[in-house]
């Protein structure tokens, strides 16, 4: 049974309460009777079973592409400058001030 089936026999305020939150529809369902409770828990559990799924890829998602931008677009910074290939080995002298 979906969500909207499960809260048609409920007020319309208690309605849209019990399609935006779960507190509040295990609340309402823990005021009607039988199966009617019953279903609105089932209903709202699952409700909230799916949509935790979808806000877990999302995130999963855009780690990737960080990720892949990271290792795409980044230099490395494991070699010392004179190691890096291509590179040529130039020093810069240090200068010292007088104490």
């Amino acid at each position: 049974m979906s969500m909207a089936q499960a809260i048609m026999n409920i007020m319309i305020t208690e309605r849209r309460a019990a399609s935006t939150a779960i507190g509040a529809s295990l609340q309402i369902a823990a005021e009607l009777p039988g199966q009617a409770g019953e279903a609105l828990v089932v209903a709202a559990r699952q409700g909230f079973v799916d949509a935790m799924g979808v806000a877990t890829w999302i995130p999963m998602v855009v780690a990737f592409l960080a990720a892949f931008v990271i290792l795409r677009f980044l230099p490395p910074q494991h070699f010392p400058a004179a190691e890096e290939p291509g590179a040529t080995a130039t020093r810069t002298p240090v200068v010292q001030e007088p104490a």
